[in-house]
């Protein structure tokens, strides 16, 4: 419906109305300004019924004066109306004018309105479709924000600067244009447009350079849209020569960039001003890497993977910085992915934080220094320079320095360190694992406390004749550092906790050259003989699906034929896929292979006895594990804890490469230990080749030792296990022998058991039957734990029995022989309300 005006009152105010078609009617409220030249719509009677799909048009006059202007919240929140035309004569449209119209799909600016208030169209969020007028300067704040609906705008050439939030969540934006006029985007002017596909401006690259952006969002680029500069698409950016610098946000987000050149005359990149430049593979800068170096904002166009050429030539993957640079700043190699090797000139005096975030491939690195400066009298972490940033191929460390935590990410691959000059204060590389050599400068006098606590990686250390001192705990928990060349005055000693735990975990401390025992084969193991045993120390080389040898040589070239895994040695070695240890392997160290996360498979040899604690832990991607030995052999290796058990993540066991489902236990088994079977979940049955009395007297470490605990039915002589008839020729059950024996119905104890040990019949929930001769006189805690269908337990002898929640029964209550008598109560009590206590049974005196 149009709505015309009609004049019918004069004065200063007045109001004017028109019949719509269909019956509508509007009324407009007219206030005539305070010179009395003209009129401004002030807004409409809010009792007038107004229909949907109404149109307003402002005239040109009232009452015979000009209408110059619609005041703030005429038409605030009016919900019916779809299209708005201002007359000719309007200056001014005030602010929320036409504010959360929600019908509004369309409105044309006059061509004279040089003045739009805030929010004036803000959360019309049906508008499709604005003609500007052509002398608007100012695009107010918030104008437009929340019309969801709107595709493209076309802001006119006139147009100097875009405020704050104009375009705040118009999140169906495709296309924007503007000239070369703009100077401005403000706080958030295309906040929530990541849709924007092509933004395109009408001036070329300088001007462009020329605009404020307030922030990232400001920039209607930040979604990943193209930019075309007069027509065409800006891929391949050559910033002009004489650019000092590019200012902050100037290309935030853009999509289109592949490629930035950077004159030798750029002495800054403002903040963001390349962030987020998704597709941007290439960084050409035309000085030398010293002018580079000097750059301020470098981690403003630096991102992960890009190339970066200095003065033509590519990066490569061994830097040497050179001793004209002075500093380092930060962002300064963000990201350089393909870096291999570092070198730091000496004439460096300051490295920023996260100079070298991101170079995931870095392997060693020189530095004139540790952390942030020469001095050491801040951020003297080694981390420092690595930054905070997470990114694939990092390792996360907390560096602890005076009781404050400091996070920083440093590169996993990387194991060489060496110092050319500076000190190594507190902390300094603390919690370091990845590291496996660090060079001490010559010239060092003092080493921190806790300077290299935690640094499980090292094999080996060389203590400068410079050094006088080693501060408290240096070398705490460094479990591989095996071996101290000792080139000081200071008398270190293997086993010695004196000069900073330094030689606390040593088997060769020597102070000769030569001395070492270590064995590095080409094939990237280390090894060390201490002349009686051999220990395999680490892996160096970059195959992920290894088989350790059967044997080395050692340093005085004995041929050493069995050696142990030592603890730390894959520590964290995410790469490895598989690894055969072979039989000449006779024991696996403490968190050996803890972090292995891509390990899938292991192979363990028949001479394996023992695997040390969390030796396994957190190698998430195990699925299978392969004995080259038998049955017998492997319930005697001695796993210290659930981890070093990879079965825990694994599940699956083969022997002689066959899937172990139907577990055969010989006779000769007379102890499986503790976490033998752990994570067998495929277990379908247990055979065995003795007979009950033999069963009954081997040694479960604890549940997960017994393989019932999963397969739940046992066969003797090849018959299952129901109706269980313990023999006279039994004194003891053994703790956890039918644990999980799901099996069993029911229970006959012969006349000379004596003890039922602990968790023995734990979770047997097929049971419905005991009877227990008088010969017991001890019951262990959960002996008939999650027996849920035992109705019937039968007490030979009820007089006596005792119950405590310790062993030592200091504390205890006496059970009633009436109660005990009702075979219904008795099985209650066992099964449920002293399933957790130890039971004993007393002689009645008198």
């Amino acid at each position: 419906m149009l709505i015309l005006i009609a004049a019918v009152a004069a004065g200063c105010a007045g109001k004017g109305t028109s019949d719509g078609t269909g019956g509508g009617q509007v009324t407009l409220i007219f206030e005539k300004d305070a010179r009395g030249e003209g009129y401004a719509v002030a807004g409409f009677e809010k009792s007038a019924s107004v229909r949907g799909g109404q149109r307003v048009v402002i005239p040109d006059t009232y009452n015979g004066l000009a209408v110059t202007s619609v005041k703030s919240g005429a038409f605030e929140n009016s919900d019916k109306i779809v299209s708005v035309k201002a007359g000719n004569n309007v200056k001014n449209i005030g602010d929320k004018a036409f504010a959360g119209c929600t019908a509004l799909t369309e409105v044309e600016i006059g061509n004279n309105v040089t003045e739009v208030g805030e929010y004036v169209f803000s959360g019309c969020s049906a508008l499709e479709k604005v003609v500007f007028p052509k002398n608007l300067r100012i695009l107010t704040r918030g104008m437009f924000s929340g019309c969801s609906s709107l595709k493209e705008v076309a802001v006119p050439d006139s147009v100097k600067e875009i405020r704050g939030s104009v375009f705040y969540n118009c999140s169906s934006l495709k296309s924007v244009s503007f000239g070369d006029s703009v100077t401005l985007a403000g706080l958030s002017a295309f906040y929530g447009c990541a849709g924007i596909e092509n933004v395109y401006y009408s001036g070329g690259l300088k001007d462009w350079l020329a605009i404020s952006f307030f922030d990232g969002v400001a920039n209607p680029l930040n979604g990943g849209a193209a930019l075309y500069l007069n027509g065409a698409p800006c891929t391949e950016l050559v910033l002009p020569e004489g650019t000092v610098k590019v200012g902050n946000n100037v290309f935030f987000g853009c999509g289109s960039l592949t490629s930035v050149t950077i004159p030798a005359s750029v002495t800054n990149i403002g903040s963001q001003a390349f962030s987020g430049c998704k597709n941007l593979a290439e960084i050409r800068y035309e000085g030398d890497m010293a002018a580079w170096c000097g750059i301020d904002g470098l981690a403003n166009v630096m991102t992960r993977g890009v190339s970066l050429y200095i003065d033509g030539e590519p990066l490569g993957s061994e830097l040497t910085i050179p001793d004209s640079v002075t500093s380092v700043k930060y962002g300064t190699f963000l990201g350089c992915t393909g870096l291999t090797s570092v070198v730091v000139g000496d004439n460096v005096t300051s490295i920023s934080e996260g100079a070298f975030s991101g170079c995931s491939s870095l392997e060693s690195i020189t530095l004139p220094f540790v952390g942030n400066n020469a001095d050491g009298t801040s951020a003297g972490l080694f981390g420092y320079i690595f930054g905070a940033t997470e990114y694939v191929g990092g390792t996360t460390v907390r560096q602890v320095y005076n009781d404050r935590e400091s996070v920083y990410c440093i590169p996993s691959r990387l194991r060489s360190v060496t110092l050319t000059g500076g000190n190594i204060p507190q902390s300094a590389f603390y919690g370091c694992s990845m590291l496996t050599s660090v060079t001490m400068p010559e010239t060092l006098a003092d080493i921190g406390s806790y300077a290299f606590r935690g640094c499980t990686g090292l094999t080996t250390v060389t203590i400068p004749d410079s050094v006088t001192s080693l501060g408290n705990r240096a070398f705490e928990w460094c479990y591989k550092l095996v071996e101290v060349y000792n080139k000081s005055s200071l008398n270190i000693t293997a086993g010695s906790s004196s000069y900073g735990d330094v030689g606390y975990y040593a088997k060769n401390v020597y102070t000769e050259e030569n001395g070492s025992r270590f064995t590095d084969t080409a094939d990237g193991y280390r090894f060390f003989y201490d002349g009686t045993n051999g220990y395999f120390m680490g892996y160096y080389g970059e195959v992920t699906d290894i088989a350790l040898p059967e044997s080395f040589t050692a340093y005085d070239g004995t041929t050493v034929n069995t050696y142990e895994i030592y603890e730390y040695a894959f520590y964290s070695n995410t790469s490895l896929t598989s690894v055969v240890i072979p039989g000449s392997v006779t024991s696996i160290g403490s968190y050996a292979f803890r972090g292995c996360t891509g390990l899938t498979s292991v192979t363990i040899g028949n001479s394996l006895t023992h695997i040390g604690g969390n030796a396994f832990d957190d190698c998430t991607g195990l699925t299978a594990v392969y004995y080259t030995g038998d049955i017998a052999g492997w319930c005697g290796i001695s796993f210290v804890d659930s981890y070093a058990n990879p079965l825990r993540y694994a599940g699956n066991l083969y022997i002689d490469g066959q899937l172990v489902e139907d577990v055969v236990i010989p006779d000769s088994v007379t102890e499986i230990n503790a976490y033998a079977f752990l994570g067998c979940t495929g277990l379908t049955a247990v055979y065995y080749a003795g007979d009950i009395a033999g069963w009954c007297d081997i040694s479960f470490g604890d549940s997960s030792a017994n393989p019932l605990c999963y397969a739940g039915n046992l066969y003797i002589d090849g018959q299952i296990v129901e109706d269980l008839v313990i023999p006279d020729s039994v004194t003891e059950i053994k703790a956890y022998a039918f644990y999980g024996c799901t099996g069993l119905t029911s229970v006959a104890i012969g006349n000379s058991v004596t003890s039922i040990g602990d968790y023995v019949f734990y979770g047997c929930t097929g049971l419905t039957s005991v009877t227990i001769p008088d010969s017991v006189t001890s019951i262990g805690e959960y002996a008939f734990r999650d027996c849920n269908k035992l109705t019937s337990v039968v007490f030979e002898d009820t007089e006596g029995w005792q119950v405590s929640l310790n062993s030592s029964f200091s504390n205890y209550t006496s059970l009633s022989s009436a109660d005990l008598a009702n075979a219904s109560t008795a099985a209650t009590y066992l099964k449920s309300t002293y399933d957790y206590y130890d039971w004993r049974k007393v002689e009645i005196s008198g």
